[in-house]
Protein backbone atom coordinates (compact mmCIF):
# COMPACT_ATOMS: atom_id res chain seq x y z
CA UNK A 1 0.00 0.00 0.00
CA UNK A 2 2.92 2.62 0.87
CA UNK A 3 4.57 1.62 -2.29
CA UNK A 4 0.89 2.92 -4.37
CA UNK A 5 1.11 5.49 -2.09
CA UNK A 6 4.33 6.61 -3.61
CA UNK A 7 3.83 5.82 -6.95
CA UNK A 8 0.50 7.57 -7.26
CA UNK A 9 2.83 10.78 -6.14
CA UNK A 10 5.11 10.37 -8.14
CA UNK A 11 2.66 10.26 -11.02
CA UNK A 12 0.93 13.54 -9.77
CA UNK A 13 3.95 15.22 -9.39
CA UNK A 14 4.79 14.14 -13.21
CA UNK A 15 1.65 15.36 -14.33
CA UNK A 16 2.17 19.15 -13.41
CA UNK A 17 5.83 19.04 -14.18
CA UNK A 18 8.07 19.44 -17.85
CA UNK A 19 4.80 21.27 -19.72
CA UNK A 20 5.23 23.98 -22.36
CA UNK A 21 1.90 25.19 -22.12
CA UNK A 22 0.67 26.72 -25.29
CA UNK A 23 -0.19 29.90 -27.57
CA UNK A 24 -0.03 33.31 -25.95
CA UNK A 25 -3.48 33.72 -27.79
CA UNK A 26 -5.06 31.09 -26.59
CA UNK A 27 -5.25 32.58 -23.02
CA UNK A 28 -6.67 35.67 -24.31
CA UNK A 29 -9.84 33.68 -25.76
CA UNK A 30 -10.39 31.62 -22.85
CA UNK A 31 -9.61 34.17 -19.88
CA UNK A 32 -12.05 36.72 -22.11
CA UNK A 33 -14.57 34.97 -21.36
CA UNK A 34 -14.82 36.57 -18.31
CA UNK A 35 -15.38 39.90 -19.35
CA UNK A 36 -18.04 38.53 -22.28
CA UNK A 37 -19.64 36.96 -19.15
CA UNK A 38 -19.97 40.48 -17.49
CA UNK A 39 -21.48 42.30 -20.82
CA UNK A 40 -24.20 39.33 -20.54
CA UNK A 41 -24.58 40.70 -17.00
CA UNK A 42 -24.56 44.07 -17.83
CA UNK A 43 -27.45 43.60 -20.05
CA UNK A 44 -29.63 42.03 -18.10
CA UNK A 45 -29.13 44.52 -15.68
CA UNK A 46 -29.72 47.78 -17.58
CA UNK A 47 -32.00 46.13 -19.68
CA UNK A 48 -34.21 43.68 -17.91
CA UNK A 49 -33.21 45.23 -14.03
CA UNK A 50 -32.69 41.66 -13.37
CA UNK A 51 -30.40 41.91 -10.78
CA UNK A 52 -31.54 44.73 -8.80
CA UNK A 53 -32.71 42.75 -5.86
CA UNK A 54 -31.07 39.58 -4.42
CA UNK A 55 -33.31 36.76 -4.64
CA UNK A 56 -32.38 32.80 -5.00
CA UNK A 57 -32.68 33.18 -8.60
CA UNK A 58 -30.77 36.28 -9.53
CA UNK A 59 -27.88 34.54 -6.98
CA UNK A 60 -27.64 31.65 -9.34
CA UNK A 61 -27.77 33.05 -12.35
CA UNK A 62 -24.99 35.69 -10.81
CA UNK A 63 -22.86 32.26 -9.74
CA UNK A 64 -23.61 30.72 -13.61
CA UNK A 65 -22.39 33.95 -14.95
CA UNK A 66 -19.37 34.96 -13.36
CA UNK A 67 -17.86 31.88 -11.66
CA UNK A 68 -19.61 28.73 -13.89
CA UNK A 69 -18.77 30.17 -17.60
CA UNK A 70 -15.15 30.50 -16.52
CA UNK A 71 -15.28 26.89 -15.55
CA UNK A 72 -16.68 25.77 -18.50
CA UNK A 73 -13.94 27.56 -20.40
CA UNK A 74 -10.85 26.16 -18.67
CA UNK A 75 -12.74 22.62 -18.88
CA UNK A 76 -15.51 21.73 -21.15
CA UNK A 77 -14.94 24.25 -23.55
CA UNK A 78 -11.26 24.70 -23.63
CA UNK A 79 -10.97 23.64 -27.18
CA UNK A 80 -13.66 26.02 -28.06
CA UNK A 81 -13.29 28.99 -26.59
CA UNK A 82 -15.66 30.82 -29.19
CA UNK A 83 -18.25 28.88 -28.94
CA UNK A 84 -18.66 29.68 -25.12
CA UNK A 85 -18.12 33.25 -26.27
CA UNK A 86 -21.23 33.07 -29.21
CA UNK A 87 -23.58 31.14 -26.64
CA UNK A 88 -22.92 34.13 -24.37
CA UNK A 89 -23.28 37.24 -27.41
CA UNK A 90 -26.17 35.71 -28.38
CA UNK A 91 -28.57 36.16 -25.32
CA UNK A 92 -26.94 39.30 -24.99
CA UNK A 93 -28.00 40.59 -28.21
CA UNK A 94 -31.53 38.88 -27.15
CA UNK A 95 -32.15 40.64 -24.27
CA UNK A 96 -30.72 43.93 -25.81
CA UNK A 97 -32.92 43.77 -28.71
CA UNK A 98 -35.98 43.18 -25.96
CA UNK A 99 -38.16 46.59 -24.34
CA UNK A 100 -36.62 47.57 -21.50
CA UNK A 101 -38.30 46.13 -18.54
CA UNK A 102 -40.67 49.44 -16.73
CA UNK A 103 -40.74 49.67 -13.15
CA UNK A 104 -44.04 48.54 -11.93
CA UNK A 105 -44.77 51.27 -8.86
CA UNK A 106 -46.85 54.36 -9.26
CA UNK A 107 -44.71 57.09 -8.05
CA UNK A 108 -46.12 58.51 -4.38
CA UNK A 109 -47.66 61.85 -4.17
CA UNK A 110 -46.27 63.29 -1.13
CA UNK A 111 -49.06 64.98 1.01
CA UNK A 112 -48.91 68.47 1.41
CA UNK A 113 -49.87 68.23 5.44
CA UNK A 114 -47.36 65.20 5.59
CA UNK A 115 -44.36 65.47 8.15
CA UNK A 116 -40.61 65.46 6.63
CA UNK A 117 -39.03 62.81 8.08
CA UNK A 118 -36.07 64.03 10.11
CA UNK A 119 -32.78 63.37 8.23
CA UNK A 120 -30.02 61.79 9.51
CA UNK A 121 -26.34 61.37 8.71
CA UNK A 122 -26.70 58.06 7.64
CA UNK A 123 -29.58 59.70 5.08
CA UNK A 124 -27.79 62.22 3.86
CA UNK A 125 -26.02 62.60 0.13
CA UNK A 126 -22.98 61.73 2.63
CA UNK A 127 -20.46 64.13 1.19
CA UNK A 128 -18.91 65.09 -2.04
CA UNK A 129 -17.31 62.85 -4.33
CA UNK A 130 -14.28 60.76 -3.68
CA UNK A 131 -11.51 61.70 -5.29
CA UNK A 132 -10.09 58.03 -5.38
CA UNK A 133 -13.59 56.72 -5.64
CA UNK A 134 -13.88 52.71 -6.33
CA UNK A 135 -14.33 52.09 -9.99
CA UNK A 136 -16.36 49.36 -11.63
CA UNK A 137 -14.61 48.06 -13.96
CA UNK A 138 -11.55 47.48 -11.94
CA UNK A 139 -13.56 45.53 -9.29
CA UNK A 140 -15.26 43.04 -12.38
CA UNK A 141 -11.76 42.48 -13.55
CA UNK A 142 -9.87 41.98 -10.13
CA UNK A 143 -12.90 39.78 -9.68
CA UNK A 144 -12.70 37.73 -12.19
CA UNK A 145 -9.14 37.25 -12.08
CA UNK A 146 -9.59 36.03 -8.56
CA UNK A 147 -12.24 33.51 -9.69
CA UNK A 148 -10.58 31.82 -12.42
CA UNK A 149 -7.03 31.59 -9.92
CA UNK A 150 -9.50 29.70 -6.97
CA UNK A 151 -10.85 27.87 -10.23
CA UNK A 152 -7.16 26.69 -11.96
CA UNK A 153 -5.60 25.70 -8.45
CA UNK A 154 -7.99 22.75 -8.25
CA UNK A 155 -8.89 22.31 -11.87
CA UNK A 156 -4.96 21.64 -12.66
CA UNK A 157 -5.12 18.45 -10.73
CA UNK A 158 -7.78 17.18 -12.82
CA UNK A 159 -7.14 15.33 -16.08
CA UNK A 160 -9.49 17.71 -17.93
CA UNK A 161 -8.15 20.58 -17.35
CA UNK A 162 -5.48 20.72 -20.73
CA UNK A 163 -1.90 20.39 -19.86
CA UNK A 164 -1.10 23.78 -21.89
CA UNK A 165 -3.26 25.91 -19.13
CA UNK A 166 -1.03 24.53 -16.37
CA UNK A 167 2.13 26.18 -14.84
CA UNK A 168 5.29 25.90 -17.83
CA UNK A 169 8.39 24.45 -16.39
CA UNK A 170 10.79 27.16 -17.71
CA UNK A 171 10.01 28.61 -20.95
CA UNK A 172 6.18 29.10 -22.45
CA UNK A 173 2.85 30.49 -22.08
CA UNK A 174 0.25 29.18 -20.24
CA UNK A 175 -3.23 30.33 -18.49
CA UNK A 176 -1.49 29.91 -14.65
CA UNK A 177 1.72 31.28 -15.82
CA UNK A 178 -0.67 34.75 -16.73
CA UNK A 179 -2.58 34.26 -13.48
CA UNK A 180 0.45 34.91 -11.58
CA UNK A 181 1.78 37.97 -13.59
CA UNK A 182 -1.89 39.18 -13.45
CA UNK A 183 -2.03 39.09 -9.41
CA UNK A 184 1.46 41.04 -9.69
CA UNK A 185 -0.22 43.26 -11.84
CA UNK A 186 -3.30 44.07 -10.66
CA UNK A 187 -0.95 44.45 -7.16
CA UNK A 188 1.01 47.64 -8.98
CA UNK A 189 -2.18 48.96 -10.59
CA UNK A 190 -3.75 49.72 -6.55
CA UNK A 191 -0.17 49.78 -5.46
CA UNK A 192 -0.28 53.60 -5.95
CA UNK A 193 -3.42 54.50 -4.13
CA UNK A 194 -2.00 55.68 -0.53
CA UNK A 195 0.56 57.61 -2.32
CA UNK A 196 -2.38 59.49 -4.44
CA UNK A 197 -4.36 59.59 -1.11
CA UNK A 198 -1.39 61.37 0.73
CA UNK A 199 -0.69 63.75 -2.86
CA UNK A 200 -4.72 64.64 -1.96
CA UNK A 201 -3.99 65.67 1.53
CA UNK A 202 -1.21 67.55 0.96
CA UNK A 203 0.63 65.34 3.40
CA UNK A 204 3.52 62.76 3.20
CA UNK A 205 4.34 59.43 5.00
CA UNK A 206 8.32 59.14 6.17
CA UNK A 207 9.86 56.16 4.76
CA UNK A 208 10.22 54.16 7.71
CA UNK A 209 6.71 54.23 8.67
CA UNK A 210 5.91 52.70 5.14
CA UNK A 211 8.67 50.35 5.83
CA UNK A 212 7.03 49.34 8.87
CA UNK A 213 3.74 49.19 7.89
CA UNK A 214 4.88 47.01 5.16
CA UNK A 215 6.49 44.37 7.19
CA UNK A 216 3.22 44.33 9.66
CA UNK A 217 1.30 43.55 6.24
CA UNK A 218 3.65 40.76 5.22
CA UNK A 219 4.12 39.13 8.73
CA UNK A 220 -0.14 37.48 8.21
CA UNK A 221 1.37 35.92 4.92
CA UNK A 222 5.01 34.98 5.70
CA UNK A 223 3.26 32.67 8.63
CA UNK A 224 0.74 31.17 6.47
CA UNK A 225 3.70 30.67 4.19
CA UNK A 226 5.67 28.26 6.78
CA UNK A 227 1.77 26.97 7.62
CA UNK A 228 1.62 25.62 4.03
CA UNK A 229 5.30 24.73 3.97
CA UNK A 230 5.08 22.66 6.93
CA UNK A 231 2.25 20.89 6.32
CA UNK A 232 3.19 20.02 2.48
CA UNK A 233 5.67 18.35 4.22
CA UNK A 234 4.24 17.35 6.78
CA UNK A 235 1.50 15.41 4.84
CA UNK A 236 3.93 14.16 1.98
CA UNK A 237 1.50 15.93 -0.37
CA UNK A 238 2.00 16.32 -4.06
CA UNK A 239 4.35 19.35 -4.61
CA UNK A 240 6.18 20.76 -8.30
CA UNK A 241 9.36 22.06 -7.25
CA UNK A 242 8.49 25.04 -9.66
CA UNK A 243 6.12 26.04 -8.42
CA UNK A 244 5.12 29.42 -7.37
CA UNK A 245 2.63 31.30 -4.49
CA UNK A 246 0.23 33.22 -5.14
CA UNK A 247 0.81 37.33 -3.84
CA UNK A 248 -1.85 38.93 -1.77
CA UNK A 249 -4.94 40.98 -2.83
CA UNK A 250 -5.15 44.43 -2.56
CA UNK A 251 -8.14 46.55 -2.05
CA UNK A 252 -9.82 47.74 -5.66
CA UNK A 253 -8.92 51.58 -6.41
CA UNK A 254 -9.36 53.67 -9.42
CA UNK A 255 -7.75 52.83 -12.21
CA UNK A 256 -6.80 55.09 -15.54
CA UNK A 257 -9.16 56.27 -18.04
CA UNK A 258 -10.52 54.20 -20.84
CA UNK A 259 -8.18 56.39 -23.74
CA UNK A 260 -5.49 55.94 -21.11
CA UNK A 261 -5.89 51.75 -21.17
CA UNK A 262 -5.92 51.64 -25.01
CA UNK A 263 -2.95 53.32 -25.60
CA UNK A 264 -0.83 51.38 -23.14
CA UNK A 265 -2.80 48.05 -24.21
CA UNK A 266 -1.30 49.14 -27.55
CA UNK A 267 2.15 49.96 -26.36
CA UNK A 268 2.03 47.14 -24.37
CA UNK A 269 1.18 44.95 -27.04
CA UNK A 270 3.28 46.10 -29.61
CA UNK A 271 6.23 45.95 -27.69
CA UNK A 272 5.99 42.24 -26.60
CA UNK A 273 5.67 41.51 -30.30
CA UNK A 274 8.68 43.25 -31.03
CA UNK A 275 10.53 41.35 -28.45
CA UNK A 276 9.02 37.89 -29.57
CA UNK A 277 8.79 38.31 -32.99
CA UNK A 278 11.81 36.20 -34.72
CA UNK A 279 10.62 38.10 -38.10
CA UNK A 280 10.37 41.36 -36.85
CA UNK A 281 11.62 41.14 -33.47
CA UNK A 282 14.41 39.87 -31.03
CA UNK A 283 12.40 36.47 -30.96
CA UNK A 284 12.39 35.79 -27.45
CA UNK A 285 11.07 32.85 -25.68
CA UNK A 286 8.49 34.39 -22.70
CA UNK A 287 9.56 32.63 -19.20
CA UNK A 288 7.51 33.54 -15.84
CA UNK A 289 10.09 31.54 -13.57
CA UNK A 290 12.89 34.29 -14.83
CA UNK A 291 10.37 36.57 -15.09
CA UNK A 292 12.14 38.17 -17.69
CA UNK A 293 10.80 41.35 -20.24
CA UNK A 294 9.04 39.24 -22.59
CA UNK A 295 6.92 38.02 -19.89
CA UNK A 296 6.75 41.30 -18.59
CA UNK A 297 5.00 42.62 -21.46
CA UNK A 298 3.07 40.06 -22.14
CA UNK A 299 1.23 40.65 -18.99
CA UNK A 300 0.74 44.13 -19.30
CA UNK A 301 -0.41 43.81 -22.57
CA UNK A 302 -3.13 41.44 -21.38
CA UNK A 303 -4.15 42.69 -18.44
CA UNK A 304 -4.31 46.55 -20.06
CA UNK A 305 -6.68 44.71 -22.71
CA UNK A 306 -8.94 42.97 -19.96
CA UNK A 307 -9.23 46.62 -17.92
CA UNK A 308 -10.17 48.20 -21.20
CA UNK A 309 -12.54 45.57 -22.04
CA UNK A 310 -14.42 46.31 -18.55
CA UNK A 311 -13.97 49.71 -18.68
CA UNK A 312 -15.54 49.52 -22.01
CA UNK A 313 -18.41 47.78 -20.57
CA UNK A 314 -18.75 50.29 -17.90
CA UNK A 315 -18.91 53.04 -20.26
CA UNK A 316 -21.58 51.78 -22.36
CA UNK A 317 -24.37 50.14 -19.92
CA UNK A 318 -23.56 52.40 -16.62
CA UNK A 319 -22.62 55.87 -17.59
CA UNK A 320 -24.39 57.15 -14.50
CA UNK A 321 -22.07 56.48 -12.49
CA UNK A 322 -19.70 58.39 -13.92
CA UNK A 323 -22.30 61.32 -13.59
CA UNK A 324 -22.84 61.37 -10.45
CA UNK A 325 -22.70 64.30 -8.33
CA UNK A 326 -22.29 63.00 -4.26
CA UNK A 327 -20.94 60.10 -2.71
CA UNK A 328 -24.21 58.27 -2.24
CA UNK A 329 -25.19 58.38 -5.40
CA UNK A 330 -22.24 57.38 -6.84
CA UNK A 331 -22.01 54.20 -4.08
CA UNK A 332 -25.69 53.31 -5.43
CA UNK A 333 -24.32 53.15 -9.09
CA UNK A 334 -21.66 51.41 -8.08
CA UNK A 335 -23.78 48.88 -6.99
CA UNK A 336 -25.97 48.91 -9.58
CA UNK A 337 -22.98 48.51 -12.17
CA UNK A 338 -21.34 45.63 -10.27
CA UNK A 339 -22.23 41.79 -9.46
CA UNK A 340 -22.65 40.54 -6.06
CA UNK A 341 -20.64 37.82 -6.69
CA UNK A 342 -17.90 39.54 -8.13
CA UNK A 343 -17.98 42.05 -5.15
CA UNK A 344 -18.13 39.06 -2.44
CA UNK A 345 -14.87 38.02 -4.09
CA UNK A 346 -13.01 41.05 -4.23
CA UNK A 347 -13.87 41.96 -0.25
CA UNK A 348 -12.63 38.81 1.53
CA UNK A 349 -10.46 38.08 -1.55
CA UNK A 350 -7.59 36.84 0.08
CA UNK A 351 -9.22 34.60 2.95
CA UNK A 352 -11.50 33.03 -0.31
CA UNK A 353 -8.08 32.45 -1.99
CA UNK A 354 -6.81 30.67 1.25
CA UNK A 355 -10.12 28.51 1.59
CA UNK A 356 -9.75 27.42 -1.40
CA UNK A 357 -6.07 26.14 -0.80
CA UNK A 358 -7.46 24.57 2.02
CA UNK A 359 -10.27 22.66 -0.12
CA UNK A 360 -7.60 22.07 -2.74
CA UNK A 361 -5.91 20.26 -0.26
CA UNK A 362 -8.71 18.43 1.03
CA UNK A 363 -10.05 17.09 -2.40
CA UNK A 364 -6.49 15.85 -3.30
CA UNK A 365 -6.25 14.49 0.30
CA UNK A 366 -9.66 12.07 -0.35
CA UNK A 367 -9.92 12.05 -4.19
CA UNK A 368 -7.84 10.53 -6.76
CA UNK A 369 -7.91 13.03 -8.75
CA UNK A 370 -6.22 11.65 -12.11
CA UNK A 371 -8.81 8.60 -12.14
CA UNK A 372 -11.69 10.79 -12.08
CA UNK A 373 -13.66 10.99 -14.87
CA UNK A 374 -15.15 14.56 -16.65
CA UNK A 375 -18.87 13.95 -14.84
CA UNK A 376 -17.01 13.45 -11.46
CA UNK A 377 -14.69 16.20 -12.06
CA UNK A 378 -17.04 18.88 -12.96
CA UNK A 379 -19.13 17.71 -9.96
CA UNK A 380 -16.44 18.05 -7.59
CA UNK A 381 -15.70 21.60 -8.92
CA UNK A 382 -18.62 22.79 -9.45
CA UNK A 383 -19.36 21.87 -5.35
CA UNK A 384 -16.15 23.66 -4.54
CA UNK A 385 -16.39 26.73 -6.60
CA UNK A 386 -20.31 26.62 -4.93
CA UNK A 387 -18.81 26.35 -1.48
CA UNK A 388 -16.34 29.04 -2.09
CA UNK A 389 -18.88 31.37 -3.79
CA UNK A 390 -21.22 30.82 -0.98
CA UNK A 391 -18.44 31.65 1.82
CA UNK A 392 -17.95 35.15 0.09
CA UNK A 393 -21.45 35.70 -0.70
CA UNK A 394 -22.19 35.16 3.12
CA UNK A 395 -19.41 37.23 4.56
CA UNK A 396 -20.72 40.07 2.38
CA UNK A 397 -23.80 39.59 3.87
CA UNK A 398 -23.23 40.25 7.41
CA UNK A 399 -20.97 43.01 6.23
CA UNK A 400 -17.67 40.88 7.22
CA UNK A 401 -14.28 41.78 6.22
CA UNK A 402 -11.24 39.48 7.08
CA UNK A 403 -7.93 41.44 6.98
CA UNK A 404 -5.10 39.03 7.00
Amino acid sequence: MAGSDVSYKKLKEDFVSNLSGGPAGEVNYVIGVAPVACLLWAVLQTRQSFFKSDTPLTLLVDYLLNVGVLLLSITLYANTPFLLWALLLGPALLVYLLPRSQPRRKPLVPSQNAVKPVSRPSDAASGPLSVLSVKPFLTNYRGGMLIVTCLAILAVDFRLFPRRFAKVETWGTSLMDMGVGAFVFSAGVVAARPVLKERAAGRSTPLAARLLTSMRHSLPLLALGFIRLLSVKGLDYAEHVSEYGHPPNPPPSAPPSFLTMAVWTAVWTALYFLATSYTWGDGLDVSRRLANLPYVLWVAAFNSGQILFYCLVDSLFFPAFYHATDAKTERDAYLAATSRVIRAYNRNGLALFLLANLLTGLVNMTVPTLHVGPVATMAILIAYSGTLTAVGVALDSYDVSIKL
